[in-house]
């Protein structure tokens, strides 16, 4: 028998991810090029392991959710930055080649400060994601 849609249950909007999705894994596709020495020194190639995983770090519900576009950086030791930099705050998440992920914070409303390991202060980082998704 035929799907009959209830007029009287409220409809699910189906969000399209943010137009800064596309331009970021266009960033990334330009990372995975870079070559020893792209810094014009001594700098390491991006670890093709790391951008596989900030592709699926930036496509994830939680990045998704949030107006602002990340920012991606290449560290000169192989490694990448995510960074969103706001009025409320500042977070930067550093993922190394060596498998060592960090986050800084800065809450320019209350202050706090933290620089640990990613799996660290859980509560604080959620907060932040908080912030983000709502005041970008």
């Amino acid at each position: 028998s035929p799907v009959v849609m209830n007029p009287s249950l409220p409809t699910i909007a189906m969000r399209s991810p943010h137009a800064w999705l596309e331009s970021a894994k266009l960033h990334l596709k330009e990372l995975e090029s870079l070559g020893p020495g792209w810094d014009g020194a001594s700098a390491r190639p991006v670890d093709p392991a790391l951008i596989q995983s900030a592709r699926s770090f930036i496509s994830s519900d939680l990045v998704l959710a949030l107006e602002a576009k990340p920012d991606i950086v290449p560290t000169f030791q192989g490694g990448l930055l995510i960074e969103w930099h706001t009025i409320a705050l500042d977070l930067i998440i550093e993922s190394s080649p060596s498998g060592r992920q960090t986050f800084y914070l800065y809450d320019n409303e209350t202050r706090e400060e933290i620089e640990a390991a990613l799996g660290d202060h859980v509560e604080s980082l959620f907060s932040a994601f908080e912030k983000l998704r709502h005041r970008s």
